[in-house]
């Protein structure tokens, strides 16, 4: 049929954007999360036994952005259909990846640190985590 789009569907995601955002996204969740608790919270940052903190954290930082990740991956793959230019795919990274951070990362602090862990400064850093993780695995190395 003439005129008509060879791909109805819209663009897919390659698999190894796919994995990079679900691999290492969790990761760069965990620094972001990491910088701002190491840039705020002086204590902690005072803490003689990094080597033992810092593995212990960014494994559960990792295990605990595994479900928004996947979310983030999936959101993304939908927003390649309508977003074509490179604004409209930052904005949309940033948005899908603060929306899935708090999505899936608020049953999962809930779930290690009670309702306790739930307060509106974590809340934000959980959304920022997500944005800055999406944006750093989905656009670098894309083609529009």
């Amino acid at each position: 049929m003439e005129g008509a789009p060879a791909n109805p569907s819209g663009p897919k995601m390659p698999l190894l954007r796919w994995l990079a955002i679900v691999g290492l996204g969790p990761a760069v969740g965990t620094l972001v999360v990491l910088t701002a608790v190491l840039v705020t919270d002086l204590p902690f940052a005072a803490f003689d036994d990094h080597a033992l903190v810092l593995p212990l954290a960014l494994g559960m930082g990792w295990a605990l952005g595994l479900l928004p990740a996947v979310l983030a991956a999936i959101g993304w793959n939908l927003a390649l259909r309508h977003a074509w230019v490179g604004q409209h795919r930052l904005l949309a990274c940033l948005a899908i990846g603060a929306a899935t951070a708090l999505v899936g990362g608020i049953p999962g602090a809930i779930a290690v640190f009670g309702k306790a862990g739930i307060f509106p400064a974590g809340l934000l850093l959980m959304a920022l985590a997500g944005a800055i993780a999406l944006t750093a695995t989905a656009l670098p190395g894309a083609r529009r």
